[in-house]
């Protein structure tokens, strides 16, 4: 049995109505398609990006690393120190007083003049082994040749040498050189051997007299003596080479104030008594720039160097007035971001998508997902989504037909009006000819006097399970009943969201065709009388444990057994079963729409 309830609050216009449940229903989808459209707002995204950054242990992090930053912790505040320290050096404080002095600009002037660098070339030159070398090899050279000089000096003042040149300058040794080893000494010694009167004679003669004396005489001996000795001949090379214009002038070139080395010395010593030079190398050891030298190479003045120009970098003086700055939060891009978290969270559609985002308000629209709609308003029937007739005339002998006991025939759209709005399937008093279908005798031709209109999904539309709703308002005429149902493949098993005036005037019935046999049906009616010349939605709810009909959200009737597990397609029909006796019928069932859909996951 229905709902008894649903009956009588019917009757009673208890029921809620269905202009308040399609407004409501549509309040709810706008607020929910709002939902669904803000949900993907940029709004929302940066939203949803700022709470997740806002509420994250990295923010947080982040934020209490920026309120406790001190300046005095820092790296860069050390190197401000250490600047400040070394600024107080000794030795960097005369390097710059010295760097800044008239005295360094003097010695840097001299340090790259010609005249340092001819002084330096020369003491390099005459400090040299070359130079010292040069000038002792022309010392000893020079002293070799004064040596000869002494020695043919002192050879000269020889009183046997003396005695040499002046025994043979003697008359008697001319004479003795003369006759020694001569013809004429050789007739004398042959006269003497012989003994005769010339021999007699010649020994009388005073050559051969003064012969035989220097013979046998010192002189003599003396002269052999030195002709047979090296002193002869060295005082001979001596007085050669001592009276020659080439040891003058050997001993003139080797003379030192003759030489290029007695010139550079001269010249080194002159540079080194000039003013600049003095001044150059008596500041140069003094103890300021001996300081400065010394801190110009230490590690000290290149970290000096480099701090003092970093903490003239635009970076340091920003970081610093950055770090110091009491206020640097509240300037940071964190705290921008949290203001603006701050100020989106004050927003209204924040505020409201909030609120409402994990409720269950729109769980009713989240369950389903839509498969199927048609809100007939195109101006004619869409026919990618309906046929008129059964799916298997349709199939077999592409042509209407209706059931034998049928008093009606269906028409090609004809009898389905619309009006902008609504589609109106209408049953009216108009003769036709069309099939129908016997089990035992098949399809025949037939007359019929009135016409009427059906709608079917058979071609495009099957689905198993779901929720199957019409907006209809049902036409009261009787014995026109109208339907709205859903079929498998086969004539059952077949579910009736509804069928109405179908056995009983004014019931409505809600029925689950197990098989062909009625008997095995479960069905269920109401009385239907407050039904009528109204709208309400119908529904059904199919799953695999049990099927549901409700009538404006209102359950009338539930069944657990034998449940379809098939796909099926939906069919809204008007028809006559019972002899009307000729009454003239003009029964309009009209539907606003028609809205499928399966179970969301």
């Amino acid at each position: 049995m229905a709902n008894l309830g649903f009956a009588i609050k019917a009757s009673l216009g208890l029921i809620p109505g269905t202009e308040k449940i399609e407004e409501k229903k549509k309040l709810l989808e706008e607020e929910y398609q709002k939902l669904l459209d803000y949900s993907i707002s940029n709004e929302l995204k940066e939203y949803n990006e700022l709470d997740a950054y806002i509420n994250s242990s990295a923010f947080k992090t982040k934020k209490n690393e920026i309120l406790s930053l001190n300046y005095k912790t820092t790296e860069e505040f050390q190197k401000e120190q250490r600047l400040a320290k070394l600024k107080k050096d000794k030795g960097i404080i005369n390097y710059y007083k010295v760097l800044e002095s008239s005295d360094f600009k003097r010695f840097t002037n001299i340090e790259t003049s010609a005249e340092l660098e001819e002084f330096n070339k020369l003491n390099t030159l005459v400090n040299s082994k070359e130079h010292n070398s040069k000038k002792e090899q022309l010392a000893n050279v020079l002293a070799e040749e004064i040596a000869k000089e002494k020695e043919f000096t002192t050879l000269k003042k020889d009183k046997e040498l003396k005695k040499y040149f002046k025994f043979k300058e003697l008359a008697s040794y001319k004479t003795f050189l003369e006759i020694d080893g001569s013809e004429e000494l050789a007739n004398y010694k042959q006269a003497e051997q012989e003994n005769n009167d010339e021999f007699k004679t010649l020994k009388k003669e005073s050559r051969f007299k003064t012969y035989f004396k220097f013979k046998n005489s010192k002189q003599l001996q003396l002269i052999n003596n030195v002709e047979s000795s090296d002193k002869l001949e060295k005082f001979q090379e001596l007085e050669v080479y001592i009276t020659s214009n080439e040891f003058t002038n050997k001993k003139e070139s080797l003379k030192f104030e003759n030489s290029e080395e007695f010139e550079n010395e001269k010249r080194y010593n002159e540079l080194a008594k000039s003013d600049n030079l003095k001044f150059f190398n008596k500041y140069g050891i003094s103890k300021q720039f001996k300081l400065f030298a010394q801190t110009k190479a230490s590690s000290e003045l290149q970290e000096y160097m480099k701090l003092e120009e970093f903490v003239k970098t635009k970076e340091f003086i920003a970081y610093k007035e950055y770090m110091l700055d009491k206020n640097k939060y509240s300037k940071s891009e964190e705290a921008e971001r949290e203001n603006r978290y701050n100020e989106l969270k004050k927003s209204d559609n924040i505020k409201w998508y909030l609120s409402i985002k994990d409720s269950d308000k729109f769980n009713s629209l989240k369950e389903w997902n839509l498969t199927f709609e048609d809100n007939f308003n195109t101006g004619k029937i869409d026919e990618t989504k309906w046929m008129n007739s059964f799916f298997w005339g349709e199939m077999l002998i592409k042509d209407h037909y209706v059931i034998a006991g049928e008093k009606q025939v269906y028409t090609k759209n004809k009898n389905a009006v619309l009006n902008g709005t609504t589609v109106k399937l209408v049953t009216k008093n108009e003769k036709s000819t069309g099939k129908v279908w016997h089990p035992k005798y098949g399809f025949n031709q037939q007359e019929f006097d009135y016409t009427s209109g059906m709608l079917s999904t058979a071609n495009s539309f099957r689905q198993q399970y779901g929720k199957f709703e019409a907006k209809i308002k049902i036409d009261p005429t009787y014995p026109v009943y109208q339907a709205f149902w859903l079929r498998g493949e086969k004539i059952a098993p077949e579910i009736d969201v509804f069928r109405y005036n179908m056995s009983k005037k004014n019931k409505m019935e809600f029925i689950n065709h197990i098989d062909s046999n009625s008997k095995n049906s479960i069905a269920s009616n109401l009385g239907a009388g407050a039904l009528t010349g109204k709208y309400f939605i119908y529904t059904l709810e199919w799953s695999p444990k049990e099927i549901k009909w409700l009538i404006n959200g209102i359950e009338v009737h539930k069944t657990t057994q034998n449940i379809p597990s098939e796909p099926m397609y939906v069919l809204l029909s008007t028809g006559i079963k019972q002899d009307p006796k000729g009454e003239a019928i003009n029964s309009e069932f009209e539907i606003d729409w028609v809205r499928c859909y399966d179970k969301a996951e």
